[in-house]
């Protein structure tokens, strides 16, 4: 090419303008000229104002400076490029979104689950793995990501268009996430933790092991309450029979009457009105079926016989009335006493012949109960009362010296219009078969687990009081203060009332109790 292009004439300048250019080249110069955009004019105009320089960081100059006008030809070193015009941002963001976007990587989903991202070597480099080329089709290999590319995808700006140089000697390929995230597409569902898992699955399986031993608990509970004694004596799954009866009874010359029963309550009272001994018995068993019923019925035994002393160690009397009612024992005791929780209850009613005529010859009603309540009301002479488990009342009695009122678990209250005989003495001595050398009116109430609740008349307040207890307090209503000792344990032995000889005694205690002393 020829160097005219080269003479000062030639240049382009401002004089020039308007004229034709010479050649293809300068012809394009000169339209790339006339494209550029102008420097916008403030309010002062300036003169010979310089042009607004195409890039950032270089100071305008003129045209008509020496070389400001240069055209670089083919034999130059480094030919400049057509610059661009001047476009807005929303003009390049819609060339870019025209422009075809080639696959990043192509495969399918559900032949291969997508890998975990590997650990990012450099900060500004994205997550990337190594990609065999067996996974893409020779159609569809991904275009390798070049450098620019991965920095670009880490500052958030990787649609940026235009050719970049490569760094790399294989394929990479981006991370599912990552590129998803970054188109603001959706991320894989999160997979769930296993360790729910794992809490919910043993917790179900405790469960279930709980429920199954709470089932085969209940089996075997089941089983013995209806196949051993223990379930008998309950009644699980039986019902309740009763049976009555009444029988009159010959008192002849007893001047003792004595009940013993292992099983039931033992009620003996004295009538005014009535002219003979009676007894009434209430048969209770517990059984699947009238039938079975009966059969324990008939194994229930009540019987009435006279005896003379001695021939029972309770009959101290020259002639006496024994009363028995049994029940079945054998295997199957409980705590009452009888077996598959069987009772008979006996109420007897005496006319009122049988109170004591003389204190000198004292009649006696001597009452053992091994599982049940005792009461007797009415009675004028000496008591001897004992039960196992059950409580004992005595009431409307005129109590003479000898009495012996005791039970090993319940309580035991004298009152209700009772009174002690003070006047008359006795050689008996009271909770013994024994009788002492001198006579001396002793009366004694005691029980193991109880109370004790006595209400003295004025007729019964003369009584030296010999009370006590290892765990209770006494208190009275005659003005003794009974202090209660630092072990729990009361303790008193004097008279009752102050100031006074008494000549008879009452012997009071319980182990685990209260002793109540009241008036009336």
């Amino acid at each position: 090419m020829s160097k005219e292009n080269d003479r000062s004439e030639n240049t382009w300048s401002d004089q020039d303008k308007s004229e034709t250019p010479r050649s293809f080249r300068e012809a394009y110069l000169h339209l790339t000229n006339q494209n550029r955009p102008r420097p916008r004019s403030s309010n002062i105009p300036q003169a010979n104002a310089p042009e607004t320089p195409d890039r950032p960081g270089r100071r305008a100059r003129s045209r008509s400076a020496p070389g400001g006008g240069r055209i670089y030809e083919e034999g130059d070193e480094r030919p400049s490029r057509p610059r661009p015009t001047k476009q807005s941002r929303e003009e390049v963001y819609a060339r870019l979104r025209q422009r075809p976007r080639s696959p990043i990587y192509a495969r399918n989903p559900e032949e291969t689950p997508p890998r975990p991202p590997a650990q990012m070597k450099n900060q500004g480099r994205s997550t990337a793995r190594r990609v065999p080329d067996e996974e893409y089709p020779a159609s569809q290999t991904p275009t390798p990501p070049t450098r620019r590319a991965s920095r670009n995808a880490a500052s958030g700006s990787a649609n940026r268009p235009g050719p970049r140089e490569t760094g790399y000697d294989e394929y990479d390929e981006y991370d599912v996430e990552v590129i998803e995230s970054s188109r603001g597409g959706r991320r894989p569902p999160a997979r769930p933790r296993r360790g729910g898992r794992v809490f919910s699955t043993v917790l179900t399986g405790c469960l279930g092991g709980i429920i199954t031993l709470i089932v085969v608990a209940a089996v075997v509970i089941f089983l013995l309450l209806h196949n051993t004694p223990l379930g008998q004596n309950l009644g699980i799954g039986k019902t309740t029979y009763t049976q009555t009866a009444r029988q009159t009874l010959a008192l002849g010359s007893a001047t003792q009457v004595i009940v013993k029963s292992l099983a039931g309550n033992v009620t003996v009272t004295i009538d005014q009105g009535a002219s003979s001994a009676t007894l009434s018995s209430v048969r209770k068993v517990l059984a699947s079926s009238q039938s079975d019923a009966n059969s324990q019925f008939r194994a229930l035994t009540l019987t009435t016989k006279q005896i003379g002393r001695g021939a029972d160690p309770a009959c101290t009397a020259g002639s006496c009335l024994l009363i028995s009612a049994t029940v079945p024992t054998t295997g199957n005791g409980n705590l009452l006493g009888g077996g598959n929780g069987d009772t008979i209850d006996l109420t007897l009613t005496l006319p009122a012949s049988f109170n004591s005529p003389d204190p000198l010859s004292p009649y006696m009603i001597s009452v053992n109960a091994q599982g049940g309540d005792i009461a007797v009301s009415g009675f004028n002479g000496i008591l001897n009362l004992t039960g196992r488990a059950g409580n004992i009342s005595v009431s409307h009695a005129l109590i003479y010296a000898g009495t012996c009122i005791q039970t090993n678990q319940g309580n035991v209250v004298v009152g209700q219009g009772s009174f002690f005989d003070l006047n008359q003495s006795s050689n008996q001595v009271p909770c013994s078969a024994t009788t002492s050398t001198g006579a001396h009116p002793w009366f004694n109430i005691k029980s193991g687990v109880g109370n004790v609740d006595i209400t003295l008349p004025a007729n019964s307040t003369n009584l030296l009081l010999d009370a006590n207890t290892n765990n209770g307090k006494i208190s009275d209503d005659f003005g003794q203060n009974i202090p209660t000792a630092s072990d729990g344990s009361a303790t008193y032995h004097g008279p009752l009332l102050p100031n006074t000889n008494p000549t008879a005694s009452l012997y009071v205690s319980t182990s685990t109790g209260d002793i109540m002393i009241r008036k009336p």
